[in-house]
């Protein structure tokens, strides 16, 4: 069972299509809060991606962390935002779940350093126009996995 979460109509709209051309059923959902989040994975095994641009902080805390304690997490950290959103994020999982930091590469180390066949015969600067993200920052992911 997949369910997803936005607040954006256009998202929303391309998610949904994006399920059908791929054949996944899905249910494209509003917004998500934490009591939500808890009714629909409690007592359950569930991943849970989560990027909420900045409504992370917002929306896990450690209550609802221990209660959701059989489920692998996956969370864009927005520091940009609040510069502790990863510390918090954290703090929330380290007394549940086996924690890992994962960071983004800067678009300019993409262009150099990635290698796939699609792109091998491009000019550095089309790797770059193709790769990049323009994000403000490298990024960090928290993968919280179940002990």
């Amino acid at each position: 069972q997949i369910e997803a979460f936005d607040t954006d109509e256009r998202a929303k709209k391309l998610c949904s299509q994006n399920a059908k051309k791929n054949d996944v059923k899905i249910k494209v959902n509003d917004f998500c809060d934490s009591n939500r989040l808890l009714n629909f994975c409690k007592n359950k095994y569930a991943l849970i991606f989560i990027d909420a641009e900045g409504y992370e902080i917002e929306l896990i805390n450690e209550k609802l962390v221990r209660s959701l304690k059989s489920c692998d997490f996956l969370i864009e950290a927005h520091d940009f935002i609040n510069i502790k959103t990863s510390e918090y994020l954290v703090k929330c999982f380290e007394k549940t779940h086996k924690i890992q930091i994962i960071k983004s590469v800067d678009d300019i180390s993409k262009a150099y350093e990635y290698k796939f066949p699609e792109i091998d015969n491009l000019s550095l600067k089309t790797k770059f126009q193709v790769l990049r993200e323009n994000r403000p920052n490298i990024m960090r992911w928290i993968y919280a996995e179940k002990i």
